[in-house]
């Protein structure tokens, strides 16, 4: 779903927009002759491609490399705690949402470093990986933010900061950590320490005036929840079905802490017209409610993340912006003959 056009790339077609800023970015991550000022800020992927000294159809690669690399990890994640079926179908439905879809679908939009380092935090336990892949995702996009207090949840190992403190600042350390040095860093780069200085983006401010009007970017609750349901689809069932098997007290708190964890990507997605892309910076809060509720009630989950997989691939996904413009991908297999048809 949402397959690249690689073979229709051009830097004629290419130079202006997003993708114009991204490889500019790439020939030196530095630059702030940018159309989108905020990218200045969001220079991971850049250096990386600066580092290795990719041309502008291999820079533009990455943002597909990362997105495979994400999805094997992903499974990786999810079949060290679920049975192979389920891990594969729960991988294939997160490989038809939002998360995937936007990188994979407009060149210059490297979501997926941040998308890969939050599932390498999650997934993996030494404090040093912690650190270094949350950096690396919040000079990628500062979105990376959504992900953390799920990620923190994980880390806690089904404790609370009710039960101990000293797990639960073992656990979030690093993170804290990171986000400082990231934020201190993107500072540096504000201020001109390294490279040249450049103004707070405009978009900043406009999205604080836009929260406090009450209303969300495009102006309409309606078009808001149809990208917002849009966005992970049919994995929506996995936090809606949590609360119906979640039945001793400790898994209620924890319940309780994953739920209102959902309030940051809500808000973020509120105040961008990209409400879809926004939320699915959220994505490992679909991997864990998945492992929680597996634990729960096997049998139904197993069920129940088949019918996911199944649905999430033959059906479409409808995104709505502006005046009502629409952009909609056809079921998967649909999407794939069109592919190949090429």
């Amino acid at each position: 779903m949402a397959a690249p056009q690689i073979g229709s790339w051009s830097w004629q077609n290419l130079q202006n927009g997003r993708a114009g800023d991204f490889l500019r970015q790439c020939a030196n991550p530095l630059s702030r002759e940018l159309v989108e000022p905020i990218l200045a800020y969001r220079v991971a992927t850049p250096v990386i491609a600066w580092i290795l000294h990719l041309g502008p159809i291999a820079a533009l690669s990455l943002q597909y490399i990362f997105s495979i690399l994400t999805l094997a990890l992903c499974h990786r994640f999810l079949r060290r705690r679920l049975s192979s079926r389920g891990a594969l179908f729960l991988t294939l439905a997160f490989a038809c949402s939002s998360a995937i879809q936007f990188p994979n679908w407009l060149p210059g939009i490297p979501d997926s470093l941040t998308h890969l380092a939050a599932i390498i935090a999650l997934s993996f336990r030494p404090a040093g990986v912690v650190f270094s892949s949350v950096f690396v995702g919040i000079m990628n996009d500062e979105r990376m933010l959504l992900a953390l207090p799920f990620i923190a949840l994980w880390k806690l190992r089904c404790q609370t900061p009710l039960d101990s403190f000293r797990p639960f600042s073992q656990a979030t350390w690093p993170l804290f950590l990171a986000v400082v040095a990231g934020f201190s860093l993107r500072y540096t780069l504000k201020v001109g320490w390294i490279g040249p200085p450049f103004a707070s983006p405009p978009l900043y401010s406009a999205l604080a005036t836009q929260f406090l009007t009450g209303m969300p970017w495009l102006g309409s609750w309606a078009i808001w929840s149809v990208n917002l349901l849009n966005g992970p689809r049919w994995l929506w069932l996995i936090p809606a079905a949590l609360p119906l098997f979640t039945r001793d007290w400790p898994r209620r708190v924890r319940l309780t802490l994953f739920l209102f964890s959902f309030l940051g990507p809500l808000l973020g997605s509120f105040i961008v017209a990209d409400a879809a892309r926004t939320f699915g910076f959220a994505f490992p809060a679909f991997l864990i409610g998945a492992v929680w509720l597996a634990e729960d009630a096997p049998k139904t989950t197993e069920r129940l993340f088949f019918c996911i997989g199944i649905l999430q691939i033959v059906t479409p996904c409808l995104w709505i912006y502006q005046n009502w413009q629409r952009i909609q991908f056809l079921p998967l297999p649909w999407e794939l003959k069109i592919f190949f048809a090429r």
